[in-house]
């Protein structure tokens, strides 16, 4: 019997592992995929001298563990930086103050409303108070930014949760936003490194019977051929809060034997928000010359990001201060859930034809501009299930009753554990891996 079983090698599970690895303790690392890594999703195309983000791709405020693992890999960060703009039809508008605008509104979220409500019921208390343009526009922004930053429905995320995250931009470190220039699969493949000799890949862990002390791990190969039960002292279980929800026999979904009370408690109050990433890579970098350029918006030569609130695809942004011609579409919440159902190539048909919209140009024309382009569908990804969680209305404190052990013998962790406003994060990720293996440890003795 081991120690310990860790189920999926994402940034979570593989931050486990390593700490379990430092205090030489004897695991197995169990990846459904192919691949480590997760919902990080590196992909490199010759078409593109950039690294090619499909998965995470920004480090949000404050990251300490993500820092010190790229310190030990000798990667480098580069800080986002630029301008916000507002297009539609070609009509550009700079946005002075996107942090400010966001944050009247979230800053008037309350932690600990009675009882607690949808964000979209907020906004309707509030519109019937202060209903003038610039308020519009705020609330506009602000809705835009809870689907596409927290993947989440206005109509289902709880208030109380979004207030416990905190401002995104009350402070310059928590409103910082940077990028992994290597590409972020370098940060989990470090990681990986240091447990390769532990981590099977290709391998669906289906049921997990377990007592007080005791686990065995049933798993198959990814060719359906039946693995060698694994018994364990310990189990740190990693996946997704989708595969969670997910019910065999649908692909990834895991049993419990027996029942785990806190999974049918806390996991039903947690959701899976949806997400769209469509990465264009083109000749020219047009909006800083050439197409935009003709009309004289010199001036979008340091473009970050594009929003267009209520576009199909209402939020673009280019690598700068990276200067590659490569442009990222961005939908989040009810609207990704709609696209992903789509084919992915008319998910980029739709996409590219919005983006022309959006700076005043032909489909055809920026179309003739096109090198490439890459998706990545996490709602049909049987091992993910969408892209990171949220808390709808009653579920607050789910995620810290998720992340307390079972018996001392089954422990979760992943970014749906996380609290303090770090959910959705591999930084997120990387603190519960740790705070589980600091669990197991401890159990252990």
């Amino acid at each position: 019997m081991i120690d310990c079983v860790v189920i999926g090698g994402g940034a979570a599970g593989l931050a486990a592992a390593r700490d379990l690895r430092c205090a030489d303790r004897d695991f197995v690392l169990l990846e459904a995929r192919g691949r480590v890594g997760g919902r990080v999703f590196t992909y490199r195309d010759p078409l593109s001298a950039s690294p090619i983000e499909l998965g995470a791709e920004f480090l949000h405020g404050s990251t300490p563990e993500t820092d010190v693992l790229v310190r030990e890999a000798r990667l480098t960060t580069v800080e986002v930086v630029g301008d916000h703009w507002q297009a539609e039809d070609g009509h550009f508008s700079r946005v002075d103050d996107f942090w400010g605008d966001v944050n009247r509104v979230l800053g008037k979220l309350k932690e600990h409303q009675t009882p607690d409500r949808s964000f979209a019921d907020f906004l309707s208390e509030r519109a019937e108070r202060k209903n003038k343009p610039k308020h519009q526009r705020a609330r506009a922004l602000a809705t835009e930014f809870v689907q596409g930053f927290h993947a989440a429905d206005p109509a289902l995320v709880s208030e109380r949760w979004l207030a416990q995250g905190g401002d995104p931009g009350e402070s310059p470190e928590e409103s910082r936003v940077g990028r992994v220039v290597e590409g972020y699969d370098r940060v989990t493949a470090h990681m990986a490194w240091d447990v390769f000799d532990a981590v099977v890949l290709n391998t669906i862990v289906e049921r997990v019977e377990w007592s007080a002390g005791s686990v065995t791990v049933h798993s198959r190969g990814a060719d359906g051929s039946e693995r060698e039960p694994i018994s364990a002292r310990s189990v740190i279980v990693t996946v997704p809060v989708g595969v969670l929800k997910a019910e065999p026999p649908a692909p990834g979904a895991i049993r419990f034997d027996p029942e785990v009370p806190v999974l049918r408690d806390c996991v039903p109050k947690l959701k899976m928000g949806s997400v769209l990433r469509t990465v264009f890579a083109f000749t020219e970098r047009f909006w800083e010359y050439g197409l935009c350029a003709e009309r004289g918006d010199s001036a979008l030569a340091s473009l970050s990001f594009l929003h267009s609130p209520g576009a199909t695809v209402p939020v673009w942004w280019t690598l700068f201060p990276l200067r590659a011609p490569v442009m990222v579409g961005w939908v989040g919440g009810p609207p990704a859930t709609e696209l992903c159902a789509l084919p992915d190539d008319e998910i980029a048909h739709r996409s590219l034809r919005d983006l022309a919209r959006h700076v005043g140009t032909s489909y055809e024309r920026l179309d003739g501009l096109l090198v490439g382009s890459w998706t990545h569908n996490w709602e049909r990804d049987p091992y993910a299930r969408g892209a990171y969680s949220y808390a709808a209305v009653g579920g607050s404190g789910a995620a810290q009753r998720l992340s307390r052990p079972v018996e001392s013998t089954i422990f979760f962790a992943g970014e749906a554990t996380a609290t303090a406003g770090h959910s959705g994060t591999v930084e997120g990720a990387l603190a519960t891996g740790r705070r589980a293996a600091r669990a197991v440890l401890q159990s252990l003795g």
